[in-house]
């Protein structure tokens, strides 16, 4: 029963953070793969371009856009026991902001952060977090090909911003493929 309510919970999270983003231009898909602090994450997005660009020369630009996701946490030491799975679902939205070439192809930088949910507290390797609310913090790099495929590598960090404790902070590194639109 508390597993088929966290899954309606995270499905009417994920359509409420997405919903006041949807006057944005829809701009890609995308799916991330990470793993650390015996934890594996796989995540599916939805893009939406501010369409700003700030600091624009002749190559390139500062945008940004909304990443709004939904996740699948896995830990493979809940509790402190080894072989002791669980798993987790995260929703959560993110502002971020990308420095790239005016044509959006080529590699480019990336840092955003947002305010993300669990279905269950994360306890996970010794490391806990005392709040379901988290917020999820990453950077990367890629590269964009003409077809719009995009290629980056992640860190990503999960903390609760000391708000609650325990706040034993949790990060990750992975891959992200996105296409645009």
């Amino acid at each position: 029963m508390a597993i088929r309510n966290s899954w309606r919970l995270s499905g009417v999270l994920f359509i409420a953070l997405s919903s006041p983003a949807l006057s944005y231009a829809l701009e890609s898909t995308s799916l991330d793969l990470m793993a650390g602090n015996q934890t594996k994450v796989g995540r599916l997005g939805l893009q939406l371009d501010w369409q700003r660009q700030w600091f624009k020369g002749e190559t390139t630009h500062l945008g940004a856009y909304w990443d709004t996701s939904y996740g699948s946490l896995r830990e493979f030491q809940h509790q402190i026991f080894p072989g002791n799975t669980s798993n987790l679902h995260d929703v959560g939205i993110a502002a971020v902001f990308r420095y790239q070439r005016n044509d959006r192809t080529g590699f480019y930088a990336e840092a955003g952060t947002g305010p993300h949910y669990l279905s269950e507290l994360y306890d996970s390797s010794g490391r806990r977090q005392g709040s379901r609310l988290i917020l999820n913090s990453h950077a990367g790099a890629g590269f964009i090909w003409k077809n719009g495929m995009d290629l980056g590598l992640k860190a990503m960090h999960l903390s609760n911003g000391s708000v609650t404790q325990p706040n034993e902070a949790v990060s990750m590194v992975g891959v992200g493929l996105r296409y645009r639109w």
